[in-house]
Formats: C-alpha cells, sequence, structure tokens
C-alpha cells in the first residue's frame, strides 16, 4: 500500500469542494493523501474519502471511495470468503476507477 502523507505534517492547509450528503457544494480540508496511481490520488477529508485527480495544483474530485458499485460490493464480499483483506480489494478497485477515469480522458 503507498505512503499516506499527513497534510498538516507538510505545514499547508489544503481545502477542496466537495459534494456533501445533501448534493450540495461544502469546502473541506484535506487531512492526509495517498497516491492511488499517477495523479491520483485517495484524500482523507475528515469523516470522509475521495478519489481525486491533481494536476496543475487543481484537484478534481473524482468519487467517493465510500461508496461502492452493485460489482465493488460483490467483490468485497467475495474477498472477504477468500480471506483476502478488504483494504486488498479496495486498492484494486481504487485502481481499477483511477484506469478508468484515465481511459475516459483519452
Amino acid at each position: 500500500m503507498p505512503d499516506t502523507i499527513k497534510i498538516r505534517d507538510l505545514d499547508i492547509t489544503l481545502k477542496v469542494n466537495l459534494p456533501n450528503w445533501k448534493g450540495e457544494i461544502a469546502e473541506y480540508e484535506a487531512t492526509w493523501m495517498r497516491n492511488i496511481l499517477g495523479e491520483i490520488f485517495e484524500m482523507g477529508f475528515g469523516i470522509t474519502t475521495w478519489l481525486v485527480y491533481i494536476k496543475d495544483s487543481v484537484i478534481t474530485p473524482l468519487s467517493c471511495t465510500m461508496y461502492f458499485s452493485e460489482e465493488e460490493s460483490k467483490a468485497l464480499k467475495l474477498g472477504k470468503m477468500l480471506n483476502i483483506t478488504c483494504r486488498e480489494i479496495m486498492e484494486e478497485i481504487y485502481k481499477r476507477r483511477a484506469n478508468e477515469f484515465y481511459a475516459r480522458q483519452k
């Protein structure tokens, strides 16, 4: 698993506009981040985490990592039955999401 960077340890404040549970855009402060693939990172914002794309100092939210499609949920359940850690499966789900994002960019 990639190393997690605590944003506060860098002595910076990083704020991102994200949709809240009501679908309204709200500003959240990032507390940690870790690289998933290329310019895509998982970032923690208090009680939620998101995959974000960072390019030219612009942070673009891609997807909330706390919600899974039906297919992703099935993979998590199957992994649990096979004694694969959820973290390993989630890592693969995030990498697949990142690859799908890059494929759409081409």
